[in-house]
């Protein structure tokens, strides 16, 4: 699409999301640019009657001239001020309005091919992902746009104003502004050509930072040690797709710099010139003040500023959303208002909201943040909330500006002050009023990046004091095992208990199974037993140590396990696997080892690339698999850590059929109950949670959890001869197998 298209198809989008608006904000915009060059020539006037005004004091006819001319140009500033506000509800409204367009052209373009393949594919998720990103959504544009086109129109006008100065002038500086225009152009062009090229590297550094701060993965990215290697290799990652974004940065800017330089010698050559003729008497005052201010503003036409560079995110946006609808056969997403929906029932009457003597105050602070507010928001309208505070600063910025220069005329005219200082004071005022406004964004900025550290900081201190220094040593074996007494825990921010006394031994080189119905507590047990929580009450020891004394890092180091909940790591196979021992996460032959033991070991045949294969569609080149082979790979990342100290399958067999989970068990119970080399082992607790009773009957104790409580405990023969629980719920289970 070329860039004429492009502005030609915003143009269509804002007409489409509301044309009234789209013709106010246009003509809003144009007489904003108009005040421009009316209030330098005001100016110019002003400052070229002074002389007059001074000779015949205050009450001559050129003192009246001058206090015309000021009045004009009081009004055109208010004016100014008032377009501004004006334009800024109107970009408002339209941007709502553009919105919810780009939505509905967004979900026309996904759903409207029949078939879901799209919806795999790693350059549709690219796609995808810069038409609903913040940075480049297209509905922006309605903000953005009247940001960049008023400047410049403003200063083509200005360009007007320099031609009875010279003629080669405004030729002179037009030219210099379009050569900044193009190398800011180009530089910005080869930055978003390099980011885009880089989209799917940034997307995957994008994935490791959420597989290391999301809660989903949270517990396996614990218990395996993550932190550190996802950190490293985002980094890593980051800065391979972003090394050539900063080559192209660079080189670019550094051809921009002789579009600078000539700027100032154009802004010089013309300047100088006013001077010479002003000085040779060719050239009046009014002419001097007026040709001296355009031509400070003209070369700003040039200029690309942050306005400047999201608009083009929001053109690739733009693009993006064109390129989604031409992948498949949506429609354009709208139908006549009115028209009855896809059941063939006509369409509920919606009412107005409306907004009685409302008040609100947020909780814990005394403020109110509404005080009896009264509105109502007509069904079918869209509504912009625009904040006093910008308008009223604006008004009062205007203010302040007209009464400096109203001052400093006062005094020239009065004799107290010479011209000088008033042609400083005029043409220094606006920029100075732009500056103020300049700082006032930039503190604003800076104080959000103040808060954002003290965030961090907050984060970083509640690290530090959730942190417990380690007092012993986690042990190298399980001589005795792991001990349960009294605990009882209750999630941070609840009030449900979600444990309550809970007292067990887990033996050295036992077998225990946790069974129960959904939410009696044996997740919320794994947890614990992983340092996931700290109990509420209650302690758990290993060998006779409290385990709150060993190290959390270093006792997770010694776990293995496989949760229901498992982390779909999109890594290549032998790296998903490996992840669950990280100093052998490269070792393909302990990752094969590791899926023959969880019965596996026909899967990487299945792939194209074996061990190697990416997992994960939207990747390129990478493939899905079914659940049931993902949760496969979860219990071989559970079985890469040779000689974990606690083995725990939290039912990670939930999505294979009965018959595959009772051969999975079988095989881990039988594995930990064979010695160890010389028949000395590390003593592993083998832990293992399920809902069905009958795949754990072979356990050495079987524990069943009933609301947060231990229900009863024993073997399988055993609960059955006590006809409790156990017994009722392993029978229901048994029958509805037969």
């Amino acid at each position: 699409m070329r860039a004429w298209q492009e502005w030609a198809a915003a143009v269509r989008l804002l007409w489409r999301a509301g044309p009234r608006h789209t013709v106010a904000l246009t003509v809003t915009v144009v007489c904003g640019a108009l005040t421009g060059p009316l209030v330098v020539i005001a100016t110019g006037r002003l400052v070229g009657g002074l002389p007059g005004a001074v000779t015949g004091g205050p009450g001559s006819t050129e003192a009246r001239r001058v206090l015309a001319a000021l009045t004009v140009f009081g009004a055109l500033i208010l004016v100014r001020t008032g377009l501004r506000a004006v334009e800024g509800g109107l970009a408002a409204v339209l941007k709502l309005l553009a919105a919810s367009v780009v939505e509905d052209r967004a979900m026309a373009a996904g759903t409207g091919p029949d078939g879901i393949g799209h919806l795999e594919e790693p350059g549709y998720a690219d796609t995808l992902r810069l038409v609903t990103e913040p940075n480049s959504r297209p509905d922006q544009l309605a903000t953005l746009l009247p940001e960049i086109v008023r400047p410049r129109l403003e200063r083509i006008g200005l360009l007007v104003l320099l031609a009875p100065l010279a003629w080669w002038a405004p030729v002179l500086l037009a030219l210099a502004a379009v050569l900044t225009y193009r190398s800011y152009q180009r530089l910005a062009r080869h930055v978003h050509g390099s980011m885009q090229a880089a989209s799917a590297v940034i997307r995957r550094a994008g994935y490791l930072r959420s597989l290391a701060v999301d809660p989903e993965p949270a517990k396996e990215a614990r218990l395996f040690g993550l932190r550190d290697w996802l950190a490293e290799r985002m980094t890593a990652v980051w800065q391979s797709g972003m090394a050539e974004v900063w080559a192209t940065r660079g080189t670019a800017a550094r051809r921009a710099c002789g579009a600078v330089g000539f700027v100032v010698l154009a802004e010089a050559a013309v300047l100088g010139h006013a001077a010479f003729a002003a000085a040779r008497g060719d050239l009046d005052l009014t002419r001097l003040v007026i040709s001296a201010q355009a031509a400070l503003a003209v070369p700003a036409l040039g200029w690309v500023g942050d306005a400047d560079n999201v608009v083009r995110d929001a053109l690739l946006g733009l693009r993006s959303l064109a390129a989604l609808e031409a992948r498949g056969t949506a429609g354009d997403g709208t139908g006549p208002a009115g028209t009855a929906d896809s059941s063939g029932h006509a369409p509920q009457a919606r009412r107005d909201i409306a907004f009685e003597s409302v008040d609100f105050t947020y909780p814990g602070t005394d403020e109110p943040v509404l005080r009896g507010l009264d509105l109502t928001i007509p069904v079918g309208t869209s509504v912009a909330l625009v904040g006093a505070n910008g308008c009223a600063a604006g008004l009062l910025n205007s203010l302040g500006l007209i009464g400096a220069v109203a001052f400093v005329v006062h005094l020239a005219v009065t004799g107290r002050t010479g011209l000088g200082a008033v042609l400083l004071a005029v043409v220094l005022a606006g920029r100075f009023t732009g500056h103020v406004v300049g700082l006032v964004q930039t503190t604003g900025a800076v104080v959000e990046l103040l808060q954002n550290a003290e965030r961090l900081r907050w984060l970083q201190a509640y690290a530090e004091r959730e942190h417990r220094t380690s007092t012993a040593a986690v042990p190298s074996k399980l001589r005795h095992g792991i001990a349960v007494d009294g605990l009882s825990f209750r999630y941070p921010g609840t009030t449900r208990t979600a444990l309550r006394d809970v007292t067990l031994r887990l033996p050295a080189r036992g077998v225990i199974a946790l069974v129960g119905e959904n939410g009696s507590g044996k997740s919320t047990l794994v947890k614990l037993l992983c340092r996931m929580y700290e109990p509420t009450r209650g302690t758990i020891t290993v060998d006779g140590v409290r385990l709150d004394a060993l190290d959390a890092e270093s006792w997770r180091e010694r776990l293995g396990a496989a949760f229901e909940d498992f982390v779909r790591f999109e890594f290549t196979v032998h790296e998903t696997v490996g992840v669950g021992d990280l100093p052998r996460v490269g070792d393909r032959r302990a990752a094969a080892d590791a899926l023959c033991r969880a019965g596996a070991a026909d899967l990487p045949g299945t792939l194209g690339a074996g061990l190697g294969t990416q997992l994960g569609s939207r990747w390129q080149d990478g493939v899905d698999l079914s659940t049931g082979q993902w949760q496969k790979l979860a219990i071989a990342r559970a079985l890469m850590r040779r000689a974990p100290l606690l083995r725990i399958l939290d039912e990670p067999t939930a999505s294979l059929d009965a018959e595959t989970e009772h051969l999975v068990f079988e095989r881990h119970i039988e594995a930990a109950r064979r010695p160890g080399t010389n028949g000395d082992g590390p003593g592993t607790v083998t832990l293992l949670v399920s809902h069905r009773f009958s795949t754990v009957r072979g356990a050495d104790l079987i524990v069943v959890l009933d609301h947060g409580r231990v229900a009863e405990a024993g073997t399988h023969d055993q609960l059955l001869a006590r006809r409790g629980p156990y017994a009722q719920m392993y029978g229901l289970q048994a029958r509805a197998y037969r």
